[in-house]
């Protein structure tokens, strides 16, 4: 189970921590929250820019892969994220 702390923006897995950064925290926030639930890229940016700029689909894409690596950081053995062709992302607990 992952351990997430608003608070001091990190994510623990088994006494390993990693620090993320804001937008990084917002993403992971409802993936999270809702693991069993596949997000599409729209739904993802609206969690994570509350301002309602525009974003590109890849920028979700570059946050996902840099995402995964700091997910990696804490347990190697493990694909946090997963991604469904032409579905969304959605975190395997």
């Amino acid at each position: 189970m992952l351990i997430l702390d608003e608070h001091r923006l990190t994510v623990g897995f088994h006494h390993q921590k990693v620090s993320l950064t804001f937008v990084k925290f917002q993403l992971l926030k409802p993936l999270a929250a809702k693991h069993k639930r596949i997000f599409t890229r729209d739904q993802l940016i609206q969690n994570m820019y509350s301002d309602h700029r525009i974003v590109n689909h890849r920028t979700i894409d570059s946050h996902i892969k840099k995402l995964r690596k700091k997910l990696n950081d804490i347990s190697h053995s493990k694909d946090w994220l997963q991604s469904l062709y032409g579905k969304g992302y959605h975190l395997a607990l």
